[in-house]
């Protein structure tokens, strides 16, 4: 339901060699405060009042039984049933309890707010709990867990060395993470996973990511591996986009790549085979999205000039889906027909897949309406099982104005019905978002823009499992109050009575020149984000929120 990808490529050659294990330079601006002690988990909180409901209830029963001079049990056999009325709350409590679902509880971390260099190693439970309450939105955000670093001032003059962060995304439950770093020694690339380890006590939240199995790398010079992230709902399963060659010359095919979790060996192992681009430089892996078992997504190639007599970008997008054979054999194969831009459209830049996987829409972010007027176009399609292909649905949405790239960013909710569009390069940037109402797309609420040209509004979107929260980003922007050149922004907004009001206070970059923004990620319920500076001056980093 996210995508992620990154529009500010460094010509083919130029990456050179990073590494991910520096030491901190020192603290750039005081960090978000840790959460306060009173806040707690809230299905944690469900049990334990659950369990203090129920010891209270036991404690006062046999105290009215006295009192009202119920009969009692002899001694010996009231203190039997006691005993075992104790050990049934014990086991219910112990049921529902965090620590039972980890077999790593004893490996909490108790450490406090810090940055943390991406590279140590340590093991981790990839179990997640199911959370079925209502969602409780808060009204600030605060740090979740550490701030990942790379740091890149021993090797660098520029800004976008390593591209850490210029891909992320998170699981359903904010307990899963992954991390692109495509520029990675000389754009063979990295791809790290992370796994959010609560404090101990569970009160401060004050826990940390620390790695979760190997890391994984690119397989060769200017692969760019990890150019574009998916991850499942559940965190087990990932997807990662290498797109290769960058330039209509290169001669470098995108690829992409499934990974399953093995939790027994703390491992990420690969699922089917390698898929490739149809040519070389066709940027394909720029943009991915996935359904949310991990069963299937769709890849997105921007940069395809093959049979344009004019070479225009004209790009397309697949989907794929994994098959088994009765051997046991898994394959990913290709669903339905390929989605194809025309007139230099760059389809595929940005595409996004419905949680259920019954629906895909894809962005031409040049798309030509007209001479002198090329607002950009959102296409969209759903799965018709008797035609067993895309069927085109809620007919085509075109920009406004003339370049504002229109699909430059797009996010589905869970059942395809609501959908996010960014066109981030017309002035100070636009978002628009979109319900599917007898099987039209209508506006949700009005346009939302920055306040200044080029805060690049909608660079990113992300909406939540349901669609009625929305993060963006705005990766030029300056700030109102503590002005600072480009050190970014992302801003929340919640549907409430027919119409979008902000949740929480905006999220802003620690520095100038950050471009905060770059990547977007937030959880099923959206009260947890993630976002990254993939352009920091010398320092590269992911942060992750939650609304308290």
């Amino acid at each position: 339901m996210h995508f992620s990808n990154n529009d500010t490529f460094k010509e083919e050659g130029s990456e050179v060699e990073a590494a991910v294990n520096y030491v901190p330079q020192g603290m750039i601006k005081p960090y978000p405060p840790t959460l306060p002690s009173d806040i707690r988990k809230k299905k944690w909180n469900k049990y334990i009042l659950i369990g203090l409901t129920l010891s209270s209830a036991l404690t006062i029963g046999i105290a009215l039984g006295y009192k009202l001079g119920v009969k009692q049990l002899p001694n010996e056999q009231q203190q039997q049933q006691q005993s075992q009325q104790q050990q049934q709350l014990k086991e219910e409590v112990e049921i529902n309890s965090p620590s039972s679902s980890s077999s790593f509880s004893e490996n909490i971390s108790t450490s406090n707010k810090k940055d943390i260099v991406v590279g140590d190693d340590s093991n981790v439970n990839n179990s997640n709990d199911d959370d079925d309450d209502d969602v409780v939105f808060g009204t600030k955000w605060m740090s979740y867990g550490d701030r990942l670093i790379l740091n890149d001032t021993n090797a660098f003059n520029d800004a976008s060395s390593s591209e850490f962060g210029g891909a992320i995304d998170m699981n359903g439950d904010a307990t899963v993470l992954a991390v692109g770093a495509y520029g990675y020694n000389d754009g063979t690339g990295i791809v790290k996973i992370m796994k959010y380890i609560a404090a101990d006590d569970d009160i401060s939240g004050g826990g940390n990511w620390v790695e979760m199995g190997n890391s994984i790398h690119g397989q060769f010079v200017l692969e760019r591996f990890g150019a574009s992230i998916e991850l499942s709902r559940d965190g087990g399963i990932l997807v990662v986009g290498s797109m290769g060659s960058i330039s209509a010359v290169g001669n470098i095919y995108g690829r992409v790549k499934a990974y399953r979790y093995d939790s027994y060996q703390n491992s990420w192992n690969q699922i089917g085979q390698i898929m490739e681009g149809d040519y070389k430089a066709d940027r394909f892996g720029i943009s991915l999205s996935m359904e949310s078992n991990g069963r299937s997504f769709i890849v997105g190639a921007d940069n395809n000039r093959v049979g344009d007599q004019n070479k225009q970008r004209n790009g397309y997008s697949k989907v794929y889906e994994l098959s088994s054979s009765e051997e046991g054999k898994e394959e990913w194969k290709q669903k339905g027909r390929m989605i194809e831009g025309s007139n230099g459209s760059w389809t595929g830049y940005a595409v996004s897949m419905s949680g259920d996987g019954q629906t895909i829409c894809v962005g031409d972010r040049t798309y030509k309406a007209k001479t002198n007027f090329h607002p950009g176009r959102v296409r969209c399609f759903k799965w018709w099982m008797p035609e067993g292909d895309w069927r085109a649905m809620g007919g085509n949405l075109l920009g406004d104005y003339h370049k504002e790239q229109n699909g430059y960013s797009l996010s589905l909710n869970e059942d395809g019905t609501v959908l996010a569009v960014g066109a981030a390069k017309y002035n100070s940037g636009i978002v628009r978002v979109y319900s599917l109402t007898n099987g039209v797309w209508t506006m949700r609420g009005g346009r939302i823009t920055g306040e200044n040209a080029k805060d690049f509004m909608g660079h990113r979107v992300s909406l939540n499992r349901k669609g009625d929260v929305l993060a963006y980003t705005g990766r030029g922007y300056d700030g109102n109050f503590d002005k600072k050149d480009n050190m970014g922004v992302v801003r929340i907004k919640r549907w409430v009575d027919n119409s979008w009001i902000s949740l929480g206070e905006e999220i802003l970059g620690y520095q100038e020149q950050d471009h905060f923004g770059e990547s977007l990620a937030i959880d099923d319920d959206g009260t947890t984000l993630v976002s990254s500076a993939n352009w920091a001056d010398g320092l590269e980093y992911v942060n992750a929120f939650t609304l308290v």
